[in-house]
């Protein structure tokens, strides 16, 4: 999903994680991601499934803000997630539903796709639905 991702008409930040300072894991020199969250209406992870929940170097910005609460301005969340196998979602959608909760924002839903249905015209759909919504 990740560089196939909708295009949108608004302004955007995309942030390769990889390439991101999760507060101190810095693998190339760019900005740090937290500045950029606070100042976020929308946030949308994008995040591979791993052993079932969300990856490192998506836990790790959550992870820190939370010991500061929620990002300042973020209203919405949304969640892209993709994996080689099927039923692999249940603890990355229930942690997703708790952040959403415990930082008392709008949960917008989700899209996951295992590998077969990533470059499908029906999950195209789906994330350009989710992204209507936000």
């Amino acid at each position: 999903m990740g560089e196939e991702a909708v295009n949108v008409s608004f302004h955007d930040d995309f942030l390769p994680i990889d390439e991101v300072d999760a507060f101190g894991c810095v693998q190339v020199p760019v900005p740090p991601i937290e500045p950029l969250m606070n100042e976020a209406e929308v946030l949308v992870l994008a995040a591979p499934i791993y052993y079932f929940t969300l990856c490192a170097q998506i836990q790790a910005p959550i992870q820190r803000m939370y010991c500061v609460n929620k990002p300042a301005n973020v209203k919405k969340m949304a969640l892209l997630m993709s994996s080689y196998s099927p039923n692999v979602y249940d603890g990355a959608t229930a942690e997703f539903r708790d952040i959403c909760n415990y930082w008392q924002v709008e949960n917008m839903g989700f899209v996951s796709a295992k590998i077969d249905e990533q470059k499908t015209e029906e999950t195209k759909q789906k994330v350009i639905d989710l992204v209507a919504k936000l």
